[in-house]
């Protein structure tokens, strides 16, 4: 527990660097409520890695997640998630993985199933960063660790996958502001 939201959200982001840094083969996720949750989780971890010098973010690529437009940075080493389809290519939604390389026409990126794939940006645009998701994107996955903020949108079912998702760690964060006890 920490005082609120925020701070909880950043006490996670930070354990969760912490985590990364000692420990950098464990698979790790952080599973949030809300898309607007997740994004400020994600874009928090990539920012500690940049700080740290772990990570080097080289280009900004046009992304789009149902209509919205947005733009993703990206680096060699960063998280990201699929959020559309290219079968052929072996682009899945859902699907999480490691970028391996990131050129203005070209990702390629290893999965976390092993495979490896590649598209282009301006043809594919339905990704992001992945180092977190929504609890709902989380079912049925398995992480060695995963993190949970835990806020008043959270309900006792969804608590329940998230709370579910972790094979040897869980951490929950909850600010006091939004649940007291």
């Amino acid at each position: 527990f920490e005082p609120t939201l925020e701070r909880a959200r950043d006490r996670l982001i930070d354990d969760w660097l912490e985590d990364e840094r000692t420990e950098p083969d464990a698979t790790r996720f952080v599973y949030a409520q809300t898309n607007a949750e997740v994004a400020k989780i994600n874009e928090g971890i990539q920012l500690g890695l940049e700080e740290s010098g772990r990570l080097v973010v080289e280009r900004e690529y046009e992304t789009k997640r149902r209509d919205v437009a947005t733009v993703t940075r990206l680096g060699t080493g960063d998280r990201v998630q699929l959020y559309g389809n290219d079968k052929p290519k072996g682009l899945i939604n859902g699907y999480c993985g490691t970028v391996t390389r990131c050129e203005p026409d070209r990702i390629a990126m290893k999965l976390d199933n092993g495979k490896s794939v590649e598209w282009n940006p301006k043809q594919f645009q339905s990704f992001g960063l992945g180092y977190a998701g929504t609890v709902y994107r989380g079912q049925g996955k398995t992480q060695m660790q995963a993190y949970y903020l835990h806020t008043a949108m959270s309900a006792r079912i969804s608590s329940m996958v998230a709370l579910t998702r972790h094979r040897e760690q869980l951490k929950v964060y909850a600010g006091q502001n939004v649940t007291p006890d």
